[in-house]
């Protein structure tokens, strides 16, 4: 049986206070911590993006899950400057060809493979 993991999603924290909730999440031993990208295309909303997600990884050695709402997120993936098995890319069911894009860019990354499911 999986272990479930606590990945608590960083799109409505705070940004005034992100080095007091990372401290918190840190010392509570978070596993990861989910970052929605958008880009307005493949969803109509823009969220967070790869500068965030470089930032982020100054600011605390929690791995990221990055879930990429993106369209071709096949061309966009050496954008986050990910490390061999540091991050974790999730697929969006809502979209079959965004799925084989995301699980070929993944592998490209030796990033962990994680599927997200539209709830």
């Amino acid at each position: 049986m999986n272990t479930p993991k606590l990945l608590p999603s960083l799109m409505c924290v705070d940004f005034s206070r992100m080095a007091q909730t990372l401290e918190v999440f840190e010392q509570c031993g978070i596993d990861a911590l989910h970052v929605d990208i958008m880009d307005g295309e493949f969803v109509p909303n823009y969220a967070l993006g790869t500068d965030f997600c470089r930032q982020l990884r100054k600011l605390t050695p929690i791995p990221l899950d990055i879930h990429l709402m993106i369209s071709r997120p096949d061309t966009k993936l050496s954008c986050f400057a990910i490390q061999p098995g540091e991050y974790a890319l999730g697929e969006h069911a809502a979209h079959p060809s965004h799925d084989r894009c995301n699980r070929r860019a993944g592998r490209k990354a030796d990033a962990r493979d994680q599927s997200c499911d539209t709830v």
